[in-house]
């Protein structure tokens, strides 16, 4: 192989120290992002239940879907 062929071959070296970058910051990351999701979710979920500005909307939170529910406000 001549000298300009490793040259630019020598980024397939990184790829799978990237890789491990990539994963490593993906499991370290993944449980806080969700954690706080929830809480988020958890937070706007309890100030809509009842007494809430708005008691046409309801939320839940399913896992970690957050659902809205309720009756569109009419136009009067």
């Amino acid at each position: 192989m001549t000298h300009q062929g490793l040259r630019s071959a020598g980024w397939l070296l990184g790829l799978p120290g990237l890789g491990l970058i990539w994963v490593g910051a993906t499991l370290y990351a993944a449980p806080d992002i969700a954690a706080r999701i929830a809480a988020a979710g958890e937070t706007v979920a309890q100030a809509t239940e009842a007494g809430s500005p708005e008691p046409w909307l309801r939320v839940s939170v399913r896992g970690r879907d957050l659902v809205a529910e309720g009756e569109a406000a009419s136009a009067a």
